[in-house]
């Protein structure tokens, strides 16, 4: 309240006062001043430096600061989830303290009570004082950034054939192969998680759940979160002839929709099944194998006989040529100092011509070597009867 006085001399020498009347001025002072909100977990006696907390942590925020020169105003509070445009206000009731004066202002602090749930992936929260209408217009405001620890580590899948001891590489297999998928990983803060099995084959195109039980491990406790194991038993038909298996964690929706995926490719063995055995192919190579060994000897044998019809055709021409050679050559001295006749050029080229194909014979059809000579003896008795009538 204002008001205006005046004081002086009258022209009569009277002192003269006057005042008006009182003149009332109100001001607002708007707050600029508030700070970061401060994070506890309920129940706690400390605020906490963390920011990210498992789904169903519920969290206490504290907001203080100046609220301006109206001692009724208090702190608004307002947030924003993933994916939204714009901030709204939180239904949640805060508690606010008692206003305190400072300077022409007042301030006072504000707390309020939040559960985070599996939406809470990234939540943003304001306090604000000075506000004039919608979330984040007043003159002073804080942010602080939550989100809730979801699974984000898993393993890529280990493949087992059925009663095997050991994982394999492998992953082409024959159809009517029943193996084993294990994925093991987080799974969250909520021990009763597990994690799911997808399939989606040729030509599809999405995943479906398996239809197959899973086996679960116990969950076992890691940092703030819970790791386990799932395995799945899985019979390969011809439709899988490229099928993708995922398995996943943090699951919301459908399929593919989890924090924490991870894949494997299986395809099938193109015309063949399981239930041939390394004993099977080995008796469907033996007749191939045997069939090969019958030719063989079969070439074998035909090459053997057209040796020997050879050898019997020139051991013909031989003794046609001795027969021809012999009527040639005139009548025989009949000095008996000269009655040996020795075989001319002709006969030795012959007969060693012979020795020589009889040696090739024997070699190929493992005769003995004997059978040139006595090949040898049967030419020269028919020589030496062809010589009778001359050294009689």
């Amino acid at each position: 309240m204002y008001s205006c006085k005046m004081s002086g001399m009258s022209t009569a020498s009277n002192p003269v006062t006057e005042e008006t009347s009182p003149i009332t001025i109100f001001y607002i002072v708007q707050p600029t001043i508030i700070e970061l909100p401060r994070v506890r977990i309920l129940n706690e006696i400390y605020d906490t430096p963390k920011r990210q907390f498992p789904v169903g942590t519920t969290i206490q925020l504290t907001c203080q600061g100046e609220i301006g020169n109206d001692v009724s105003k208090t702190i608004r509070w307002c947030a924003r989830k993933d994916g939204e445009f714009s901030f709204t206000g939180m239904v949640q009731t805060p508690i606010h303290s008692k206003a305190f004066p400072s300077g022409c202002q007042y301030t006072r602090s504000s707390v309020i009570t939040y559960n985070l749930t599996s939406e809470d992936i990234f939540t943003e929260f304001l306090c604000e004082s000075g506000d004039t209408g919608m979330c984040g217009t007043g003159t002073a405001v804080q942010y602080v950034n939550i989100s809730s620890i979801k699974p984000t580590v898993i393993e890529t899948p280990r493949v087992r054939i059925l009663n095997e001891i050991y994982d394999t590489p492998k992953r082409h297999f024959p159809a009517g192969t029943t193996i084993q998928l294990t994925c093991q990983g987080e799974v969250g803060n909520d021990a009763s998680k597990t994690i799911r099995w997808c399939a989606q084959k040729a030509g599809r195109n999405i995943f479906t759940g398996l239809s197959h039980t899973p086996n679960h491990s116990k969950a076992t406790p890691l940092g703030c979160q819970y790791t386990r194991s799932s395995t799945i038993t899985y019979s390969l038909t011809k439709e899988d002839n490229f099928t993708k298996i995922l398995c996943e964690s943090g699951v919301i929706g459908m399929c593919g929709t989890g924090t924490a995926i991870q894949y494997v490719n299986i395809t099938i063995e193109c015309g063949t099944s399981n239930t041939r055995t390394a004993d099977t192919q080995s008796s469907f190579l033996i007749p191939f194998l045997s069939g090969n060994a019958v030719g063989m000897c079969v070439i074998i044998f035909a090459i053997i006989l057209a040796m020997i019809l050879i050898r019997h055709l020139r051991q013909q021409q031989l003794k046609k040529c001795v027969n021809q050679e012999h009527n040639g050559r005139g009548p025989i001295p009949s000095n008996r100092e000269e009655h040996h006749t020795e075989p001319g050029p002709n006969e030795d080229h012959l007969y060693t011509e012979l020795h020589t194909e009889q040696a090739e014979i024997s070699r190929e059809t493992g005769q003995f070597t004997s059978t040139p000579d006595n090949q040898y003896s049967e030419l020269h008795t028919i020589n030496r009867q062809l010589e009778t009538p001359h050294l009689l």
